[in-house]
């Protein structure tokens, strides 16, 4: 008798790990989804635009936190940021050569905001870029010591876009003084449109445009969600 309770006994507790490591799998994948709900409803600022704007970047911690520089379509940050470390990179091509991700990256397995964010959030269109551009108050000034741009809608909201310059090859570029911030659109090429907006303070003004650059440039990113 002792015998086979012993045996029933280890199958019960077999058992009970299964059971647990099911519990545990359930908790992770729901603590997942209820981060991605909280960044729905927390992080998304409506400027009285067509999408909301994320209230800081990918990676970031606070608005004025730069947060992650990564290349166009990469999920991940490096040290070097160049045709020849480029995820993308045609080498069998040509040294500059570039795989054609599509006219848009917008909400697909290449969108790094819907990849890392998850949700619906997603990388903002060149139409977007310029519906911020053209429909919005921008404001050079600080937020938490960190030079930026206050960027206020019709709505009277607002969001701050630090600014983090780029990185071209290992060198972080222009910190401080631009804001280079990626699009999902296509420009040409080897380009992808970006947000890009300057100070200049020589002659103490701003530049704010939607620019076509080098994709295997590393740029942060601040995701849109559809309203």
């Amino acid at each position: 008798m002792n015998k086979y309770r012993i045996v029933g006994e280890k199958q019960w507790l077999k058992r009970l790990e299964s059971i647990a490591a099911i519990l545990l799998v359930v908790l992770i994948i729901l603590g997942f989804c209820l981060s991605a709900c909280a960044q729905n409803v927390e992080n998304a600022v409506d400027l009285g635009l067509s999408v909301k704007w994320a209230s800081h970047n990918i990676g970031a911690k606070s608005a004025s936190d730069y947060g992650t520089y990564l290349a166009w379509a990469e999920m991940e940050p490096k040290t070097k940021y160049w045709f020849d470390t480029y995820k993308y990179t045609d080498s069998k091509e040509c040294e500059q050569c570039l795989v054609d991700l599509g006219e848009s990256i917008c909400g697909t397995e290449y969108d790094m905001a819907r990849q890392l964010w998850k949700g619906e959030w997603r990388l903002p269109t060149d139409t977007e870029i310029m519906e911020l551009r053209n429909n919005c108050l921008w404001e050079w000034t600080q937020q938490d010591g960190v030079n930026g741009f206050k960027i206020t809608g019709p709505n009277g909201n607002s969001i701050f876009l630090p600014a983090g310059g780029f990185i071209s090859g290992e060198n972080n570029e222009e910190v401080g003084s631009t804001c280079s911030y990626w699009g999902g659109t296509k420009s040409f090429i080897r380009n992808a449109h970006t947000i890009w907006a300057n100070y200049d303070k020589e002659e103490n003004s701003i530049t704010i445009k939607c620019w076509g650059d080098y994709r295997p440039m590393g740029r942060l990113v601040r995701p849109v969600i559809d309203k």
